[in-house]
């Protein structure tokens, strides 16, 4: 598309397109076939779904309901054009104006009450059972499990401490963040306005809670009333409604009743319908009444919300965890059995074999990550807090760092959800405050119900900046009114000037004033004249060719998504009482008002953070095209490649329909399930998504992403599909925790990457002092201790700094890029390894029991002072001590383990771990083995950066 007008042209030509149909369309698998892991790991996560702890410990809800049976109730009850044929199919009296009391009872008892299904939060046990599941304590168990049952009850302390503690800490955090969320989510109790058939059978209005509304009943509309359900308008008069978190429109919708419905008119998709209210949107103007015909469950709102009761996917955070659990088996599946193999080979004792292959199994494993993972993750969470953001879910903190695609709704998210005045102008274009103080005494002295339009008048009016308008306007006052209505499309009013009033305007020289404002078409026609210009008071005639050119100003800013009254004047002699309709006439244009939602102070500032983070920002919104185009544009978002969600639906290719997912910026008039569907064709791209949105239809996709975000402003039931949850509508709190999330994923990875490559190394040596050695290199509970201080020293990498390279990009854990950098950096410790093996067996041999203890020793102590040391190269990328140097608390954690592991042996714990002294003559083969061991790393990474351009 070249043009917003070709879009509005291809709208207008597929217009009659039927909603249900277009969703269903829309809503299509992604074209990207699953990898062969994916399946599998997908009919694995199938299988134990069947046995859901939530379906055992949370809230039953009714799966079984069907957004398509809900569409095609509201498709057939609004296809009736005429009240008696609506009130005939619902078996309902002609004169129908409400129900009885008894009659109340026996629909509730039917139908229910007029509750939405909810999720309810998760349990105690609930959260103690998905803790428990996760993928590592599951595998630490297990291997605790194990080391029991071959009687080596240190392993299994150690590691059911270990499981225990990862259990604590996430729980923890989780009932925390679960009851901040409930509070947020609480909603107070609302009333609605019913009429009520009486025992005199008598019609007289009752306010009721909403919970007490059932099919059937008769709302009593007013401006500030909420929809509680869905509902077809049996009359309105001046109806204006908010359904922005329905379809995200900016501008409340204008409604009629069902008796100026058109009977041979093409009814439009069903979101569009004017005589149709849906719950949860709200009345902004004007009276009317309303005919219940869904409640509950069955309403539209609930349909969608039913979706979010499915099993929420794994995100990409949830996804890494898999690959990195089945690698971490595989090498285990590996190594264990070749240690037991060449160690029962070697020295032909099967169970201490058996034991040591245990120990090899248990150092493979970073037995630590789960408590690091969510030391980590809380320490986001508190961070997050306290820059007013809310985690529901830990893990979302994580995925924040590796977003590659943020896609975000426009209103009330780019846009400030407050409609104002972007500009009045004269007809030659020329910026006119005479505009601007007519329209204000219209707007100030009608008494109707005021529009959001009206109130933007005023603010505008009564901003400092404009103190001469306001001041001019207060000179006159009201004689009379002609009131807006629909067919006219305009409101009047007759103004006269106050007595002592000497300045003022010769277009206001008469008494009295007549002010209109209202729709540009309808304006137009009943004016005869105009004002030149912007100071001009003496009106010209109004040629043809103007009315021409003023209609084409209008169409452009409509088309740059404004929407535009149109302000004239008429001086009069009349009294006001004979004042009518028909002195509509022969008016003096003034100019024009353009007003739209304006985009937030600090989302241009935002988009460009998260651009500058390499976060791609698409936008999928319900608003039309031109004004998600001009808000777009506004704030940096590109434009270049649009679609609307008719667009979509008429793609019959699935590579036509990735190609523009992939391309697209900006997608306007979406369905819900639109949303949804592009989030998951991103994904299955290989991108992964964070959803931002507040309303009814940003849920599904906000569920659907990798990590949802709402606003605790939001609707309930998107705050309920959220991952996180911001207390303020400001997109910088985003850019924020997208590089919280980062660092969160870095010093993570540190554990991960530092821990599998120094035991991978360890196990590797132990391999070839199996098959070498007469004896075994460190003894099993050696092994256990000297990986439990290694666990420990990395208990503070949560509080570690990252380099600020490393926050520029998306960051996510990659199971071939972990694998690969254990395999490139583990071994080269083999290397001092091997040599002190044979320092030991050469020059201080290794003849008597003493000799071989001594031997351990040594191997331990080098082992740990290297794992120490190396954990300062292996942070960063960088020169380590010269170009950056690791936190207060790193450092002193690793110095304090590198001390206690010099003093063990000689410690009075020495002989309980089988340790002996080290001699003096062993310390200058350390100092070198450091030295060597930091150099050798050193330039192993400068080489694996140039191949790989990464390192973390």
């Amino acid at each position: 598309m070249n043009s917003s007008t070709e879009k509005l042209a291809l709208q207008e030509k597929n217009h009659t397109l039927d909603d249900a149909d277009a969703e269903v369309a829309a809503f299509r698998k992604p074209s990207t076939a699953a990898p062969l892991v994916d399946r599998i790991e997908d009919a694995v996560e199938a299988f134990f779904a069947r046995f859901s702890f939530r379906a055992l410990f949370g809230a039953q809800v009714n799966l079984d309901l069907r957004l398509s049976t809900v569409v095609d109730t509201l498709e057939l009850l609004s296809s009736h054009h005429s009240q008696d044929h609506l009130l005939s199919a619902l078996s309902l009296p002609a004169n129908h104006q409400g129900l009885s009391t008894a009659q109340v009872e026996t629909l509730r008892s039917q139908y229910g009450p007029n509750k939405p299904m909810q999720m309810q939060p998760p349990t105690l046990i609930a959260l103690i059972l998905t803790a428990i599941l996760h993928p590592f304590v599951l595998l630490l168990i297990l291997l605790a499990v194990v080391g029991g049952s071959t009687g080596d009850f240190e392993t299994l302390t150690f590691l059911l401490c270990m499981s225990a503690v990862s259990v604590v800490i996430r729980v923890a955090q989780d009932v925390q963040s679960r009851n901040r969320a409930m509070e947020l989510q609480a909603m107070v109790t609302a009333t609605v306005t019913v009429s009520r058939i009486q025992a005199d059978d008598v019609a007289t209005t009752a306010t009721v809670p909403i919970e007490d509304i059932v099919p059937g009943d008769v709302l009593v509309l007013a401006a500030g009333d909420m929809f509680p359900c869905d509902c077809i308008l049996l009359t309105a008069r001046d109806l204006h409604v908010a359904q922005a978190a329905l379809t995200g429109e900016s501008f409340p919708v204008e409604k009629v009743g069902l008796q100026a419905m058109d009977a041979d008119a093409i009814l439009p998709p069903l979101l569009e319908r004017k005589h149709l209210a849906f719950g949860g949107t709200s009345v902004v103007s004007g009276i009317g009444s309303a005919l219940v015909i869904t409640t509950g469950t069955q309403t539209y709102m609930a349909a969608v919300a039913a979706k979010l009761q499915a099993r929420q996917p794994p995100n990409s955070f949830e996804r890494s965890v898999r690959r990195l659990t089945y690698l971490l088996v595989a090498f285990m599946v590996v190594m264990a059995p070749m240690t037991i193999l060449i160690n029962g080979l070697t020295n032909k004792n099967w169970a201490e074999a058996a034991l040591f292959g245990l120990s090899v199994a248990v150092g493979l494993t970073p037995e630590m990550l789960p408590t690091i993972v969510n030391a980590n993750l809380v320490r986001g969470a508190v961070a997050m807090m306290k820059k007013r953001t809310i985690v529901k879910r830990l893990d979302a903190i994580q995925v924040m760092g590796g977003i590659t695609v943020l896609c975000t709704d426009k209103t009330g998210t780019l846009t400030s959800d407050h409609i104002s005045i972007s500009k009045c102008i004269n007809a030659r274009g020329e910026d006119c405050e005479q505009a601007l103080k007519y329209a204000y005494l219209n707007a100030k002295l009608q008494t109707g119900m005021r529009s959001l339009l009206d109130a933007a008048i005023i603010a505008k009016a009564t901003d400092p900046e404009h103190a001469a308008v306001q001041a001019a306007a207060d000179e006159w006052a009201k004689v009379a009114e002609i009131p807006f209505d629909f067919q006219r499309r305009r409101l009047t009013i007759v103004a006269e000037r106050s007595a002592s009033t000497t300045n003022m305007d010769a277009a206001d020289g008469d008494s009295r004033l007549m002010v209109t404002k209202g729709a540009v078409e309808e304006l137009l026609a009943r004016c005869t004249s105009l004002l030149p210009s912007a100071t001009s008071t003496t009106p010209v005639p109004l040629a043809a060719e103007m009315v021409g050119n003023l209609s084409t100003t209008a169409r452009e800013m409509n088309d740059r998504g404004l929407r535009v009254l149109a302000v004239a004047i008429k001086s009069t002699t009349k009294p006001a009482s004979d004042i009518s309709v028909a002195d509509e006439c022969a008016l003096t244009f003034v100019g024009f008002l353009a007003f739209l939602d304006p985009p937030k102070d600090d989302a241009a500032l935002a988009i460009s953070q998260l651009t500058g983070l390499y976060v791609s920002i698409k936008v999928l919104t319900g608003d039309n095209l031109p004004v998600t185009l001009s808000v777009c544009s506004e704030v940096g978002i590109p434009t270049d490649h649009v679609y609307t969600g008719e667009e979509l639906a008429a793609m019959t290719s699935d590579t036509e329909y990735a190609a523009a997912v992939r391309r697209g910026t900006i997608f306007a008039k979406l369905s819900p399930f639109q949303k949804a569907s592009i989030v998951q064709e991103l994904q299955a791209q290989g991108e992964s998504v964070g959803f931002l949105g507040d309303g009814i239809n940003d849920a599904l996709a906000i569920k659907q992403a990798d990590v949802g975000i709402s606003v605790d402003t939001g609707m309930a039931v998107a705050k309920e599909a959220a991952d996180v949850i911001l207390l303020e509508k400001s997109l910088l709190l985003l850019s924020d925790a997208v590089v919280k999330g980062r660092r969160t994923c870095g010093n993570t990875l540190k554990y991960i990457k530092m821990t599998m490559s120094s035991n991978f190394g360890t196990v590797f040596s132990v391999l070839v002092a199996a098959a070498w050695l007469p004896y075994l290199p460190m003894t099993p509970l050696q092994l256990l201790v000297q990986n439990m201080m290694y666990d420990l020293s990395c208990v503070s990498l949560p509080w570690d700094t990252m380099d600020p390279e490393y926050l520029e990009k998306p960051r996510q854990w990659i199971a071939s890029d972990i694998a690969r950098f254990m395999v490139f950096v583990g071994p080269w410790s083999c290397i001092f390894d091997f040599v002190t093996f044979a320092v030991n067996q050469l020059y201080f041999k290794t003849v008597t029991a003493d000799d071989i203890s001594r031997a351990q020793t040594m191997w331990f102590v080098e082992s740990i002072l290297t794992h120490m040391l190396i954990i300062n190269v292996l942070r960063t990328a960088l020169v380590p001590f010269v170009q950056t140097r690791a936190s207060n608390a790193v450092l002193a954690t690793t110095g304090v383990m590198a001390m206690i592991a010099i003093y063990l042996p000689f410690s009075p714990v020495a002989p309980a771990l089988s340790m002996l002294p080290w001699p003096v003559m062993f310390l200058p083969f350390l100092v070198l083995s450091l030295v060597g061991y930091v150099f050798l790393v050193q330039v192993t990474k400068v080489f694996y950066i140039r191949k790989f351009h990464t390192w973390l």
